[in-house]
C-alpha cells in the first residue's frame, strides 16, 4: 500500500496527457476541477463494487489536493491513466492509444486483484459421489452426537 497525496495522482494524470508541470502550470481551479473528476472516478469504481480504500470527504468541497490517500500500488497505474482519459476532453487533448490501453489493462488488473470468489455450500439434496464428501448421517442418541456410515445400495 502506498501513502501518497491526491496531488501526486493529479500530476501523473496531467503528465500522461503531456501537460507536465514544467511546461503547463495548473491553476488552483484546474486542480480542483481535476480533483473532483478524480473523486468521481473512484466513486464510480466504488459503485461498481471495486474498492481501493479511498477515503472520501463528507463534502466534495472539503477535498484538497494535499489529502493523503492509501491505495494499493497496483491501483496507481489504473488511477493515473483513467484520470488522464477523463481529463483529456477538458483540455482539448487526444488521448494516445497507449494511454487508453494502459487504462483498460490497469482497470482490468485491479478488478482481477480485487475480485472476491463467493463460497458455496453443497445443498443437502446433492447425492453422494457428485462432489459431496460426507457419506454419513449425523443423528443424536440420548443427546450424544453419533455419526453412522451410510450403506449405499444400488
Amino acid at each position: 500500500m502506498a501513502v501518497i497525496t491526491k496531488l501526486y495522482i493529479l500530476n501523473e494524470g496531467f503528465d500522461e496527457l503531456g501537460l507536465a508541470g514544467y511546461v503547463f502550470n495548473l491553476s488552483p481551479n484546474d486542480q480542483m476541477a481535476a480533483l473532483r473528476k478524480l473523486d468521481a472516478l473512484v466513486a464510480t469504481w466504488e459503485a461498481q463494487g471495486l474498492t481501493i480504500n479511498w477515503v472520501f470527504s463528507t463534502d466534495p468541497n472539503d477535498s484538497t489536493p494535499n489529502d493523503d490517500v492509501t491505495v494499493p500500488d497496483s491501483a496507481l497505474t489504473a488511477l493515473t491513466t483513467a484520470l488522464s482519459v477523463r481529463l483529456a476532453p477538458s483540455y482539448g487533448k487526444t488521448v494516445s492509444q497507449d494511454t487508453k490501453m494502459a487504462a483498460a489493462y490497469g482497470l482490468n488488473a485491479l478488478r482481477t486483484q480485487r475480485a472476491v470468489v463467493p463460497q458455496q455450500q453443497f445443498p443437502d439434496s446433492l447425492p453422494i459421489g457428485t462432489g459431496n464428501q460426507f457419506p454419513y448421517v449425523t443423528y443424536f442418541n440420548n443427546g450424544v452426537e453419533v455419526a453412522s456410515q451410510l450403506d449405499i445400495v444400488p
